[in-house]
């Protein structure tokens, strides 16, 4: 798998139009989203690291900074999904999975079907995640 490092020049140095182009081609429940922002994991939920300084140089005085991220906590579906994001399944399979994975809970499909992908958006606009079929098209 490719690391945060390899991605993110990938999503940032492909123009907002090309990757609008690859997004429409491809239905959204066919996209495979792929995590770009590393994590933590505290009492059973995820927290996604976003940093406060993109530009490297801040990074070189990192000791002496304490809190090189800003902290986003996830809610338990935010969380499930999160974690369902392996760069192999599909928008579809991630709701397929945390279907049975949450069968405690009580879900509605459609509600969920809805809500996932509003949060694959969601996700992919803070530039948490990127899309695996962008990612092929950048490397190109």
């Amino acid at each position: 798998m490719l690391s945060d490092s390899t991605l993110q020049p990938i999503f940032e140095n492909m123009k907002f139009l090309e990757r609008r182009k690859i997004l429409r081609s491809t239905s959204a429940p066919d996209l495979i989203p792929v995590q770009i922002r590393g994590f933590d994991i505290e009492e059973e939920k995820v927290v996604v690291l976003v940093p406060k300084f993109e530009s490297k140089i801040y990074h070189l005085f990192s000791p002496r900074l304490e809190k090189l991220f800003f902290r986003i906590k996830l809610d338990d579906l935010g969380s499930a999904t999160w974690e369902a994001i392996d760069g192999k399944r599909n928008v579809r399979e991630i709701g397929e999975f945390i279907k049975k994975q949450k069968a405690d809970v009580k879900i509605e499909t459609i509600d969920l079907d809805d809500r996932l992908s509003k949060y694959m958006t969601l996700l992919y606009e803070k530039r948490f995640i990127s899309f695996r079929q962008i990612m092929w098209e950048g490397r190109r």
